[in-house]
């Protein structure tokens, strides 16, 4: 036990150069984590992923630490890094990535642990994405191995900043180009409920990142086993290169789509006035506050405006009920823990009801006139049902009218506002 304490603990190299970044990571992944502690509800497939997306900071400060280790304990002028030291090659390289993935490692899925303890608290459905999360533990130590690689090779820490920065822009890399979010650790593509990540391109991850770091792990090896740490690659290490750029070209020509569509949607529905309200099963405690802003809606505009029949949360879209092709009697709400849910649902309600989900802008992108009338007559609807901000002058063409009048009127122009061709000169 003591022998793997002073392993981990860097001993006798010196704690700090451990210590220090694993405390930096513990912290920045606490930051960036922090504000989803607060949400009202946790979904297992975001949290999931937070375990790959949050080595955005992570992944360059532990690649830069690793680089900082190599160079100062790895260097050409340790003794036990000569050539010819009985521990020289694969033993000492071993001994180094084993301090530095397993406190990294630790010091990361600390960070960690209060966004997955919330998750189990307060998720509705399904249960964590084991294969999705180890991408993000697999990515993180082939960083680090990458990151030690280079202060094997450079013989000096004075690196590391080079590869704090380096790291950080090839994490960033997906925002410039798509298909690279199918070869980094962070990708960049969130996934919502109902959604998951790709389980054969999830496997391909797993493997990529994985002989990344056996590939690094062998070359800083060899490096460390030979006088000359820079010389013509040999044959095994050419061959074991361009593995992996071929492994990392395939991705790239294909482009496979990260994100799809799980198999089976649960839903829970409920009738509410006459609509069916339908939510995903990971949603359920969300279902009262939808049903309450339907009704409340129903209440300002009477019995005769509605064609609405069904209500949907996006979570539950499939090929045949898609939101981007709604139904004229089918409105959808998306359902994320930082919208305002009571006025999502109602302005998913109201906008069927004005007919703003049946207007087109068309090629030329302007705004016509039966978009904005159904656009203004949605929002007095949502203001009405006591939703979003009453302005403190009316700015609408429909706000000088009174509830009942304005009642009245959609209901002798129902098949006009749901048709989106309205016009000023039928106003009331």
């Amino acid at each position: 036990m003591r022998a793997l304490l002073r392993s981990v603990s860097g001993w006798p190299l010196g704690r700090l150069a451990v210590l220090q970044p694993s405390l930096v990571i513990i912290a920045v992944v606490l930051a960036q984590t922090w504000p989803r502690l607060a949400w009202p509800w946790q979904e297992w497939i975001q949290t999931s992923q937070q375990f790959h997306e949050q080595l955005l900071l992570a992944a360059p400060i532990a690649a830069a630490a690793a680089t900082y280790y190599a160079g100062r304990h790895a260097a050409p002028d340790r003794i036990a890094s000569q050539p010819w030291a009985p521990r020289a090659g694969m033993p000492i390289v071993l001994r180094h990535l084993r301090t530095l993935t397993i406190a990294f490692t630790i010091s990361y899925l600390l960070g960690l642990l209060p966004l997955v303890a919330v998750t189990v608290a307060s998720a509705d459905y399904g249960g964590p994405h084991v294969l999705i999360m180890l991408t993000g533990v697999v990515g993180l130590v082939a960083a680090i191995t990458v990151g030690y690689l280079i202060g094997v090779l450079a013989g000096t820490a004075w690196l590391a900043p080079i590869t704090l920065v380096v790291t950080f822009v090839l994490m960033q890399s997906p925002h410039i180009e798509a298909a690279l979010s199918a070869v980094t650790p962070v990708t960049h593509v969130p996934a919502a409920l109902g959604e998951t990540e790709s389980v054969p391109l999830t496997w391909y991850r797993l493997g990529l990142f994985t002989l990344i770091s056996v590939v690094a792990a062998v070359v800083a090896a060899r490096a460390l086993a030979r006088q000359h740490r820079w010389k013509v690659p040999s044959p095994t290490t050419a061959a074991a290169a361009a593995l992996t750029a071929l492994a990392v070209a395939v991705p790239l020509v294909s482009a496979p789509r990260l994100v799809t569509a799980e198999p089976a949607h649960p839903r829970l529905c409920r009738d509410v006035s006459g609509i069916e309200v339908c939510v995903h099963a990971g949603h359920r405690s969300q279902l009262p506050e939808i049903a309450n802003a339907v009704t409340r809606v129903r209440q300002v505009t009477g019995e005769g405006t509605w064609d609405l029949r069904r209500l949907r949360d996006t979570a539950l879209a499939t090929p045949v009920e898609d939101p981007r092709r709604p139904e004229a009697t089918t409105g959808w709400i998306p359902i994320f823990p930082t919208n305002d849910l009571g006025y999502y649902a109602a302005s998913a309600v109201a906008y069927s009801l004005s007919g703003l989900d049946n207007c087109d802008i068309g090629d030329s992108g302007e705004v016509s006139e039966q978009f904005s009338l159904a656009a203004e007559l949605g929002d007095r609807l949502v203001r009405d049902a006591g939703f979003g901000l009453s302005p403190a002058e009316p700015s609408g063409r429909f706000d000088e009218i009174s509830v009942m009048q304005l009642r009245d009127w959609m209901r002798h122009h129902r098949e006009m506002i749901h048709g989106c061709q309205l016009t000023t000169d039928q106003l009331p």
